[in-house]
């Protein structure tokens, strides 16, 4: 894993991750923040004792399971942490 991405995994919180999914859950754009989840979660999918993997779950219990993202981003979840 490169320098850089260490730095920014290392800088990105879990609360900042929540704060950037509230922000963008406003602006009606939470499919963005599933994304940086999805990312974090790529490059190391045990990042912050499985913080990111938590996040999503948060991510999906907020929008609730009639929201067209939770279910397409539950299997992509279950895809990259299996």
């Amino acid at each position: 894993m490169s320098f850089f991405l260490r730095l920014a995994l290392f800088v990105c919180s879990f609360d900042c991750l929540l704060v950037r999914f509230f922000f963008r859950r406003h602006q009606g754009k939470p499919e963005e923040a599933l994304q940086e989840a999805f990312f974090i979660l790529r490059q190391d999918k045990e990042w912050g004792d499985g913080k990111a993997r938590q996040f999503c779950i948060h991510v999906f219990n907020a929008l609730g399971d009639a929201h067209p993202a939770v279910s397409a981003g539950r299997r992509r979840l279950s895809n990259l942490v299996l």
